[in-house]
């Protein structure tokens, strides 16, 4: 199964592209997946608003069903 994450800038973690060169390794989200072992989706946005936030969040759960939705 999936684990799904959403949220703002904090989730999607954009602003680690501007302090490391690898930040794509190092992200929370992946982090936290790759320590249980779990497929994971990132649907975070920078400047996501809270609807934002829970109308794909609800949009996600209602199509793919996920495991875990952080």
């Amino acid at each position: 199964m999936t684990w799904a994450f959403n949220g703002c800038s904090f989730v999607e973690n954009s602003h680690l592209e501007l302090e490391n060169q690898q930040w794509q390794t190092r992200y929370w989200p992946k982090l936290i997946a790759e320590h249980y072992h779990q497929e994971f989706v990132n649907l975070a946005a920078s400047g996501a608003s809270n609807s934002r936030i829970f109308r794909t969040s609800i949009d996600y759960i209602y199509a793919h069903n996920p495991e875990v939705m952080i």
